[in-house]
Protein backbone atom coordinates (compact mmCIF):
# COMPACT_ATOMS: atom_id res chain seq x y z
CA UNK A 1 0.00 0.00 0.00
CA UNK A 2 1.31 3.47 -0.83
CA UNK A 3 1.25 6.40 1.51
CA UNK A 4 -1.65 7.90 -0.47
CA UNK A 5 -3.70 4.71 -0.15
CA UNK A 6 -2.94 4.55 3.56
CA UNK A 7 -3.92 8.19 4.01
CA UNK A 8 -7.17 7.62 2.10
CA UNK A 9 -7.98 4.48 4.08
CA UNK A 10 -7.28 6.25 7.36
CA UNK A 11 -9.27 9.28 6.25
CA UNK A 12 -12.34 7.30 5.18
CA UNK A 13 -12.35 5.14 8.31
CA UNK A 14 -12.08 8.22 10.52
CA UNK A 15 -14.78 10.01 8.52
CA UNK A 16 -17.15 7.05 8.86
CA UNK A 17 -16.47 6.83 12.59
CA UNK A 18 -17.18 10.54 13.09
CA UNK A 19 -20.35 10.37 11.00
CA UNK A 20 -21.57 7.33 12.92
CA UNK A 21 -21.02 9.16 16.20
CA UNK A 22 -22.75 12.24 14.85
CA UNK A 23 -25.67 10.15 13.57
CA UNK A 24 -26.11 8.51 16.99
CA UNK A 25 -26.24 11.91 18.70
CA UNK A 26 -28.69 13.49 16.24
CA UNK A 27 -30.90 10.39 16.36
CA UNK A 28 -31.03 10.76 20.13
CA UNK A 29 -31.87 14.45 19.76
CA UNK A 30 -34.62 13.63 17.26
CA UNK A 31 -35.95 10.95 19.60
CA UNK A 32 -36.32 13.53 22.36
CA UNK A 33 -38.46 15.85 20.21
CA UNK A 34 -41.84 14.23 21.03
CA UNK A 35 -41.11 14.22 24.76
CA UNK A 36 -40.08 17.87 24.61
CA UNK A 37 -43.25 18.78 22.72
CA UNK A 38 -45.33 16.86 25.26
CA UNK A 39 -43.76 18.78 28.14
CA UNK A 40 -44.46 22.09 26.45
CA UNK A 41 -48.05 21.14 25.70
CA UNK A 42 -48.62 19.99 29.29
CA UNK A 43 -46.79 22.96 30.80
CA UNK A 44 -44.45 20.57 32.64
CA UNK A 45 -41.58 23.01 33.16
CA UNK A 46 -39.53 20.80 35.48
CA UNK A 47 -39.48 17.87 33.05
CA UNK A 48 -38.82 20.26 30.14
CA UNK A 49 -35.76 21.64 31.93
CA UNK A 50 -34.41 18.10 32.40
CA UNK A 51 -34.89 17.39 28.69
CA UNK A 52 -33.23 20.65 27.71
CA UNK A 53 -30.28 19.79 29.95
CA UNK A 54 -29.91 16.42 28.24
CA UNK A 55 -30.17 18.11 24.85
CA UNK A 56 -27.44 20.57 25.79
CA UNK A 57 -25.13 17.70 26.68
CA UNK A 58 -25.79 16.07 23.31
CA UNK A 59 -25.20 19.31 21.43
CA UNK A 60 -21.92 19.75 23.27
CA UNK A 61 -20.90 16.29 22.04
CA UNK A 62 -21.58 17.39 18.46
CA UNK A 63 -19.58 20.58 18.49
CA UNK A 64 -16.02 19.20 18.60
CA UNK A 65 -16.74 16.87 15.69
CA UNK A 66 -18.08 19.72 13.55
CA UNK A 67 -14.70 21.37 13.12
CA UNK A 68 -13.04 18.06 12.35
CA UNK A 69 -15.76 17.13 9.86
CA UNK A 70 -15.41 20.51 8.18
CA UNK A 71 -11.76 19.77 7.54
CA UNK A 72 -12.30 16.15 6.58
CA UNK A 73 -15.02 16.90 4.04
CA UNK A 74 -13.02 19.40 2.00
CA UNK A 75 -12.92 18.15 -1.57
CA UNK A 76 -15.26 15.38 -0.45
CA UNK A 77 -16.36 14.20 -3.88
CA UNK A 78 -12.80 14.01 -5.20
CA UNK A 79 -11.65 12.12 -2.14
CA UNK A 80 -14.66 9.78 -2.22
CA UNK A 81 -13.81 8.91 -5.82
CA UNK A 82 -10.69 7.20 -4.46
CA UNK A 83 -12.71 5.01 -2.08
CA UNK A 84 -14.49 1.71 -2.73
CA UNK A 85 -18.23 1.76 -3.45
CA UNK A 86 -19.21 0.26 -0.09
CA UNK A 87 -17.50 2.93 2.00
CA UNK A 88 -18.53 5.71 -0.37
CA UNK A 89 -22.14 4.52 -0.03
CA UNK A 90 -21.78 4.33 3.74
CA UNK A 91 -20.52 7.92 3.92
CA UNK A 92 -23.40 9.20 1.77
CA UNK A 93 -25.93 7.17 3.75
CA UNK A 94 -24.63 8.51 7.05
CA UNK A 95 -24.60 12.08 5.77
CA UNK A 96 -28.21 11.72 4.55
CA UNK A 97 -29.28 10.22 7.87
CA UNK A 98 -27.63 13.00 9.88
CA UNK A 99 -29.27 15.59 7.65
CA UNK A 100 -32.72 14.01 7.99
CA UNK A 101 -32.44 13.74 11.77
CA UNK A 102 -31.29 17.34 12.02
CA UNK A 103 -34.30 18.42 9.95
CA UNK A 104 -36.59 16.59 12.38
CA UNK A 105 -34.88 18.31 15.32
CA UNK A 106 -35.02 21.76 13.71
CA UNK A 107 -38.68 21.40 12.68
CA UNK A 108 -39.59 20.21 16.16
CA UNK A 109 -37.69 23.08 17.73
CA UNK A 110 -39.47 25.60 15.51
CA UNK A 111 -42.85 24.12 16.38
CA UNK A 112 -41.96 24.08 20.08
CA UNK A 113 -40.70 27.66 19.91
CA UNK A 114 -44.00 28.73 18.36
CA UNK A 115 -45.99 26.88 21.04
CA UNK A 116 -43.90 28.43 23.84
CA UNK A 117 -44.44 31.90 22.34
CA UNK A 118 -48.20 31.25 22.27
CA UNK A 119 -48.11 30.15 25.91
CA UNK A 120 -46.03 33.20 26.86
CA UNK A 121 -48.49 35.51 25.10
CA UNK A 122 -51.46 33.82 26.80
CA UNK A 123 -49.76 34.18 30.18
CA UNK A 124 -48.98 37.82 29.46
CA UNK A 125 -52.62 38.46 28.53
CA UNK A 126 -53.77 36.75 31.74
CA UNK A 127 -51.42 38.85 33.83
CA UNK A 128 -52.55 42.03 32.10
CA UNK A 129 -56.19 41.12 32.81
CA UNK A 130 -55.38 40.43 36.46
CA UNK A 131 -53.51 43.71 36.68
CA UNK A 132 -56.45 45.59 35.15
CA UNK A 133 -58.79 43.98 37.70
CA UNK A 134 -56.43 44.85 40.53
CA UNK A 135 -56.21 48.45 39.37
CA UNK A 136 -59.99 48.70 39.03
CA UNK A 137 -60.52 47.27 42.53
CA UNK A 138 -57.89 49.64 43.91
CA UNK A 139 -59.66 52.51 42.18
CA UNK A 140 -62.96 51.59 43.79
CA UNK A 141 -61.40 51.21 47.22
CA UNK A 142 -59.53 54.50 46.95
CA UNK A 143 -62.65 56.54 46.28
CA UNK A 144 -64.45 58.08 49.24
CA UNK A 145 -67.23 55.98 50.64
CA UNK A 146 -70.66 57.26 49.78
CA UNK A 147 -72.43 58.79 52.76
CA UNK A 148 -75.38 56.60 53.32
CA UNK A 149 -78.46 58.37 54.35
CA UNK A 150 -81.62 56.71 55.24
CA UNK A 151 -84.53 59.02 54.71
CA UNK A 152 -86.65 56.96 57.07
CA UNK A 153 -84.23 57.17 59.97
CA UNK A 154 -84.40 59.75 62.69
CA UNK A 155 -81.45 61.33 64.40
CA UNK A 156 -80.84 58.21 66.46
CA UNK A 157 -80.56 55.90 63.43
Amino acid sequence: MTDTSFDTATWIDELIRLLENQEAVVRELAGMAPEQASCIEAGDVDRLLVILGRRQQLVERLLPAQATLGTMTRNLEARLAEVDDVRRGRVRSLMDSVDQCMQVVLQGDESDRTRLAEQRDAARTGIEELDAGRRARHGYQASRPIESTNRYADARG
